[in-house]
């Protein structure tokens, strides 16, 4: 357990609702490195909800920024969870330290970044892999193309950037998007993959994991005598 992720968390995160009792039992859970590895049933056991509100919560606090998602990595395949944004235990400033500064204000230096405090003028960190990223899938064929980056697309985008593992693969998940069969509209159903789908939280994992890559069929051969 880790005291200091967990009293971050209660006086930093902007989370509401569940969203924040999710972050809470998560903060709980962490060790001295930031870090917590536990299972959405373990999370929903804890929290006295459902495990699709756990899921749906998890998403919710990656979208924003707060908490950084490493899906599937840990023992038995657990979600592997590190505060991110503000929120970030490694993350320090001056600041913070002052004890001469009380009230309001040092919660504001407490859980703010540089960067927030010249908001509307600080370009986007990620613009250039994001451009890299819509360029190498319009290059898809027989998938749809991205014609607009919208305000909803740049936010979640943004958030997998955020990600260490989507930073990582993305680049492979969309090669083997374009070598797949099923993802170019040739299964059953005639679903395409399309760029919300790829940008959603849960999707490039299983993409590296193989579930979309074409099957291979083989037959066997029977000999004349």
């Amino acid at each position: 357990m880790s005291n200091i992720a967990l009293s971050k968390v209660l006086e930093c995160s902007t989370a509401r609702g569940i969203d924040r009792l999710v972050m809470v039992v998560i903060a709980d859970r962490m060790n001295e490195a930031g870090k917590a590895w536990c299972g959405s049933s373990d999370i929903a056991n804890r929290a006295n909800i459902s495990r699709q509100n756990v899921t749906r919560s998890v998403r919710s606090l990656s979208d924003s920024g707060e908490l950084e998602t490493e899906f599937r990595t840990g023992p038995r395949f657990t979600n592997i969870y590190t505060l991110s944004g503000a929120l970030n235990l490694r993350t320090s400033h001056p600041e913070t330290v002052s004890p001469r500064v009380t009230g309001a204000l040092t919660l504001r230096q407490k859980c703010s970044h540089p960067e927030t405090q010249t908001q509307g003028t600080q370009k986007n960190p990620h613009i250039v892999e994001i451009s890299e990223i819509l360029k190498v899938w319009n290059s898809l064929k027989n998938i749809p193309r991205v014609q607009k980056l919208n305000p909803d697309r740049k936010k979640h985008l943004t958030a997998r950037l955020k990600d260490s593992y989507f930073r990582d693969n993305w680049k492979e998940g969309i090669e083997r998007i374009a070598k797949s069969d099923f993802c170019a509209g040739k299964g059953n159903t005639g679903w395409k993959a399309d760029f919300d789908w790829f940008i959603n939280p849960n999707t490039l994992p299983k993409i590296i994991e193989g579930k979309y890559d074409n099957r291979v069929v083989t037959t066997k051969t029977r000999s004349c005598l």
